[in-house]
């Protein structure tokens, strides 16, 4: 389902997720919740901390440094993220 996040004032995260189905050519709203700004800030704090292991590992000499590089990638993809770097 689609996803719209809004920063509330005093930096709660609003959420809501939306039917795909069309009502009279509108999608409905199913479902809202508001999350406190610590649930996101953990969530950042991971990405931010594997994000910083990967370009360790970068910068670390082979051979270990191509596994651990993938178990980052996997993280990141798990995460539903991407590191937006490409290897030649």
């Amino acid at each position: 389902m689609p996803i719209i996040q809004t920063i509330l004032e005093g930096g709660d995260i609003k959420v809501k997720n939306l039917k795909t189905e069309n009502y009279s050519g509108k999608a409905r709203e199913i479902l809202g919740d508001c999350y406190p700004i610590e649930h996101i800030s953990k969530n950042i704090s991971t990405i931010q901390n594997i994000i910083s292991e990967f370009i360790r590992q970068k910068q670390t000499p082979a051979p270990n440094n191509l596994m651990e590089t993938q178990q980052s990638r996997c993280r990141l993809k798990q995460l539903g993220l991407s590191d937006g770097i490409s290897f030649a």
